[in-house]
C-alpha cells in the first residue's frame, strides 16, 4: 500500500510541477533608449519593444511602421506641427494616410482627444534624423526628442528579427 502511494505521489508530483515559462526577455540599452527582446521557445515568434525613457513613462515608442513621440496624456494633438532636423516643419496630418497604411494609427478609446497625446511619425522619414521638435499646439512650448542611438538599437532589433514596421509592442 505504501509503495503505491509514494507511486502516486511521484506521478502527481511531475505532473504538478511547474514548467519553467516558455518566454525569455532580454533588455538591451543605449544611453535613454531601451530594447526589450521577447523569445518565446515554444512558437519561436518574437515580440519587441523599443522605447525612450526621458522621464518617468516612455517618451518615444516604436509602434507599427512608426516612432510614437509621446508630447502630453491629455494633450490634443491633431493639430500638431513637427520638424526632423533642419527640414522645414509640417503638419503631422499630413503624415495620417501614411501612417494609417502602415498599421500605425489604430483606432482610438477616446473620441474627446483621438491622438491620445502622441504624434506619430513614419521610420522611414525617421532613417537619419538625429533630432524631432515638435509644436503640439499652437498655445503649448516645442518638445524637442533626440534620437541618438536609435540606430545601434533598430540594428540590433533586426538581428532579434523584431520587425517594428509590421508588428505592435
Amino acid at each position: 500500500m505504501s509503495v503505491v502511494v509514494l507511486a502516486a505521489a511521484s506521478l502527481l508530483g511531475g505532473l504538478l510541477h511547474p514548467a519553467p515559462p516558455p518566454t525569455t526577455t532580454q533588455v538591451y540599452g543605449e544611453g535613454d533608449w531601451r530594447l526589450t527582446v521577447i523569445a518565446d521557445t515554444f512558437t519561436h515568434q518574437v515580440r519587441c519593444t523599443l522605447e525612450n525613457h526621458n522621464g518617468r513613462n516612455p517618451d518615444i515608442t516604436a509602434v507599427p511602421g512608426a516612432l510614437a513621440f509621446r508630447v502630453g496624456r491629455g494633450l490634443d494633438t491633431s493639430d500638431a506641427w513637427y520638424k526632423i532636423d533642419n527640414w522645414p516643419a509640417r503638419p503631422w496630418r499630413d503624415m495620417r494616410a501614411e501612417l494609417i497604411a502602415t498599421g500605425a494609427l489604430a483606432q482610438s478609446e477616446r473620441l474627446d482627444n483621438p491622438s491620445g497625446g502622441l504624434v506619430q511619425i513614419p521610420l522611414e522619414a525617421l532613417k537619419t534624423a538625429n533630432t524631432v521638435t515638435i509644436l503640439p499646439h499652437r498655445r503649448t512650448h516645442l518638445r524637442v526628442f533626440v534620437l541618438a542611438h536609435v540606430e545601434e538599437l533598430f540594428n540590433a532589433a533586426r538581428a532579434f528579427r523584431c520587425n517594428f514596421a509590421t508588428q505592435s509592442q
